[in-house]
């Protein structure tokens, strides 16, 4: 019969992390994403141009057009200025991810192995970004995120630790790990440096938490070993 799955700390030293009730949502001040709108021609709040002959059109992310043109204007800094303004930032727990292979305990009592358990998080979209136009992308959240929430966004994060396994007897046991997660949602804009044209498009990004919380949990899973697994 397996056991019960026994959480254990990941990411900090409890003892070393104060009682803070993280908030699972952040409103960004958008004060400087909106200032460098503003001073392309365009209101952030009403979405229509400050005077003179501009055109603005809506920029679907979710079509193969929209993702392709998106690229081509990170790809082209020269023309095309590309703004993050965020809505909301909401906090959650990933996915739990195996972070070992399996440690047989063959033997009639418990056992304790020592492990190490590497665990790498990236970051996501809701559309394709090319490879080489990545880096530049991930720079325009993090400089939005800096801007009206104070801290920076983290592309990728790998954490690799040792921990102490206790095996029950007879059984398999493994680590878990679950990340804790940050999603920026609200609009991507792209705008002429001349300023006269304009694309919108509702957007979100996920990647690893980066406002201080505690980085994540990890778990202890068990099950009894098969009949084959005994024998080896």
């Amino acid at each position: 019969m397996s056991l019960p799955n026994a959480p254990l700390p990941s990411g900090a030293d409890p003892g070393s992390v104060p009682a803070v009730r993280w908030p699972q949502r952040r409103i960004p001040d958008n004060t400087w994403i909106d200032q460098q709108i503003r001073a392309l021609g365009w209101d952030p709040l009403t979405r229509r141009p400050i005077g003179g002959e501009v055109t603005g059109y809506r920029l679907d992310l979710s079509s193969l057009e929209g993702e392709k043109f998106l690229n081509c204007a990170l790809a082209d800094p020269g023309l095309w200025t590309v703004l993050v303004r965020g809505s909301e930032m909401a906090y959650a727990s990933g996915p739990f991810e195996a972070v070992t292979g399996l440690v047989f305990n063959r033997t009639p009592d418990e056992v304790t192995e020592n492990v190490t358990w590497t665990h790498r998080v990236g970051s996501t979209t809701g559309f394709a970004l090319r490879a080489e136009v990545s880096a530049c992308f991930y720079g325009i959240v993090n400089a939005s995120v800096a801007a009206s929430l104070g801290y920076c966004w983290t592309t990728e994060d790998t954490v690799s630790k040792d921990h102490s396994l206790r095996v029950p007897a007879e059984h398999a046991g493994w680590l878990e790990r679950s990340a804790a997660m940050q999603t920026l949602t609200g609009e991507i804009w792209v705008i002429t440096t001349a300023g006269v044209c304009a694309f919108r498009g509702e957007a979100s990004v996920t990647g690893p938490a980066t406002d201080g919380r505690p980085a994540g949990a990890l778990v202890a899973r068990y099950r009894p070993i098969t009949r084959s697994e005994r024998r080896r």
